[in-house]
C-alpha cells in the first residue's frame, strides 16, 4: 500500500504521519481483506520539501 502524506500546517510531519498510520491502521486495513508484512517505510524525495510537501509511506501488505 502507498500513502501519500501532507505536512499539516505545511513543515509538522509528526502528527501528519501519525494521523495517517492510525487511519490506516486503525480503520482501512482491519476491513481490508489484508495483514501488514511487517515491512513499513517512508520515502522522502525532493518532494518532501517545497511549497507541496509530500512524503510517500509504503506498507508491505499480504492476504489474510
Amino acid at each position: 500500500a502507498v500513502i501519500s502524506v501532507r505536512p499539516l500546517l505545511g513543515f509538522l510531519w509528526p502528527p501528519a504521519l501519525m494521523r495517517a498510520k492510525q487511519h490506516f491502521y486503525g480503520q482501512w486495513l482491519p476491513t481490508s481483506g489484508y495483514e501488514a508484512a511487517d515491512l513499513e517505510y517512508e520515502w522522502h524525495t525532493q518532494q518532501s520539501v517545497g511549497k507541496k510537501p509530500v512524503i510517500e509511506l509504503y506498507v508491505a501488505l499480504k492476504g489474510k
